[in-house]
C-alpha cells in the first residue's frame, strides 16, 4: 500500500540571461520554471504544498533554486540581485523524507524506508544526500539490532 505520494505541477517561464554559480558563465540563457509539489497521504490527500521556482543553467545544465513564490515574483527580481538569491535546487518533498527519517529512525520498519527515498528525491545535493545517508546508516543499525534481538531472544512459549 502506497502511504506517500508526490503530486507536481510544472510551469515554463521565459529564458533570461544568468551568470550561472555552479559553472561561473557568464550571460548565459537560463529557463525559469515554477515547481508546485504536494506531499499525498495515501496517495489521495494532499499534505501540504511546496512551491519553488529554480533556473536551468543553458551551459552546465545544473538547477538552482530561486528564493521566489511564484514566476511573476522571480521576473519582479532585479538582475542584480539574482545570484544572491539562487541556490541548487533541492526538492522539498525529499527534503520532508530525509528529515523525517531523521526523526523518525528508531522506527525499524518505517525509516528505512523514508531514508532511501529521500536520498533518491536529493541525491544531487551534497549536503542533503549526507543526511539522508546518515538517516539510512541510523535506521539500518536499528532494524538490524530488532532483527539480532529476535534471533538471539529464545521463545519462551516453545520450551513450555
Amino acid at each position: 500500500m502506497l502511504i506517500f505520494g508526490v503530486s507536481r505541477q510544472t510551469h515554463d517561464g521565459h529564458a533570461v540571461a544568468i551568470d550561472c554559480p555552479a559553472c561561473g558563465a557568464r550571460g548565459v540563457s537560463a529557463a525559469p520554471q515554477h515547481f508546485r509539489e504536494k506531499l499525498l497521504l495515501l496517495g489521495l490527500i494532499p499534505l501540504f504544498p511546496v512551491n519553488s521556482v529554480f533556473l536551468r543553467c543553458g551551459a552546465c545544465g545544473r538547477s538552482m533554486a530561486v528564493d521566489a513564490r511564484d514566476l511573476d515574483e522571480f521576473y519582479r527580481i532585479p538582475p542584480a540581485d539574482l545570484p544572491a538569491r539562487m541556490r541548487p535546487y533541492v526538492s522539498g518533498v525529499g527534503r520532508f523524507f530525509v528529515v523525517a527519517a531523521l526523526a523518525l529512525f528508531w522506527f525499524p520498519f518505517l525509516a528505512p524506508v523514508l531514508a532511501v527515498v529521500g536520498l533518491l528525491l536529493t541525491r544531487h545535493h551534497r549536503g542533503w544526500r549526507r543526511a539522508a545517508t546518515v538517516a539510512l546508516v541510523l535506521s539500518l543499525l536499528v532494524l538490524g539490532a530488532v532483527v539480532a534481538l529476535f534471533l538471539l531472544v529464545p521463545d519462551r512459549r516453545a520450551s513450555a
